[in-house]
């Protein structure tokens, strides 16, 4: 019987751990895609927040690398402390439109409202873990409505959300308003915000009231053409006091823009009338507030323009609206 070598049993065993090591290494640094990746979400989910919306987009462009490859992925919502409304439904609407779901695991926050505002919102459902029901009644979490569509039928689900406003708004005018604008919104997406050979096509409709903050949030968002990309301007309108805010560019300038314009990019007289709705809800309602957010930009009615170096998808569109409103009567022009 041959002697054993065990020097290079030995350094066959330094080679194999070596590789080991070489392997483990690559596989943490995301450049190995045979096992999950797991991408961490931050503590807070918004688009609006510079600094929050950093951290998001990162993750989301992972996810998106990751679908592309049809990789495995391991969404981490462990240390997610507050959904904000805007980034909610952005999260929700960007993780709807991966194409290889089956390939998405995870695991939900640690606090119990989110945890159960993410089994709500069909997180859990994605990442194929059971379903979240607090043995005590979180009420921001049943007040949270979120609808879907690709054309202009509401459907039975708008019922919730229009008895939740009936709570809110007494006012029959000021009803009316709101309804126009969530409509028209809706109707601007389904007529601009999608080329005709996009197979993606959705719309998504949030709903939430929150009590700490004494407010009621309605978002309504879409993954298609940005605004900056597809404000009309004439002529006319540059030399107008406009022109300063279409020269300069930016893209929170451009969504400002928008907001005082009176058609759409097809040029006709009645079509896009839906941001004049959309305006009238801070016009008209005391105490509302209108957020627009898209590609680099956002704009505000309380606190005007802001750009970000990263830009998203789409274009979302937020009503904040206090939970007042029901002892309010509209306002009347001067």
């Amino acid at each position: 019987m041959r002697k054993q070598n065990y020097k290079l049993i030995l350094r066959q065993i330094r080679l194999n751990v070596k590789a080991r090591k070489i392997l483990k290494k690559k596989n943490i640094c995301g450049i190995s895609f045979d096992k999950e990746i797991i991408v961490k979400f931050p503590k807070f989910i918004s688009i609006a927040n510079p600094m929050y919306r950093v951290k998001l987009l990162k993750a989301l462009k992972h996810i998106h690398i990751r679908d592309t490859t049809k990789k495995p992925i391991f969404l981490d919502f462990k240390d997610v402390e507050i959904l904000y409304p805007d980034g909610a439904i952005y999260l929700v609407h960007k993780l709807d439109k991966l194409c290889n779901k089956a390939n998405v695991k995870g695991r939900s926050s640690s606090l119990t409202t989110v945890r159960a505002m993410l089994s709500k919102l069909g997180m859990h459902k994605l990442m194929r873990i059971a379903e979240y029901r607090p043995t005590k009644l979180v009420p921001i979490v049943e007040r949270w409505h979120i609808i879907e569509g690709v054309n202009a039928e509401l459907g039975e689900k708008y019922d919730e959300i229009e008895d939740q406003i009936n709570k809110i708004v007494k006012d029959k005018k000021s009803k009316m308003i709101l309804h126009n604008a969530i409509s028209e919104a809706i109707t601007n997406v389904i007529n601009h915000a999608y080329d005709s050979e996009d197979i993606y096509k959705k719309w998504l409709l949030f709903f939430a009231i929150d009590p700490d903050s004494d407010s009621c949030y309605i978002v309504l968002s879409d993954l298609g053409k940005t605004i900056p990309a597809t404000v009309p301007v004439t002529w006319k309108e540059k030399l107008m006091n406009l022109n300063d805010l279409y020269l300069s560019k930016k893209d929170s300038q451009l969504i400002e823009l928008a907001t005082k314009l009176h058609k759409s990019a097809t040029g006709l007289d009645y079509r896009g009338k839906g941001f004049t709705d959309i305006m009238q809800v801070e016009r008209d309602m005391d105490g509302s507030k209108v957020m627009v957010v898209s590609r680099n930009g956002a704009w505000s009615s309380e606190s005007g323009p802001k750009d970000y170096p990263e830009a998203v998808q789409g274009t979302t569109v937020n009503w904040c609206l206090p939970l007042n409103l029901a002892n309010q009567s509209l306002q009347r022009d001067a």
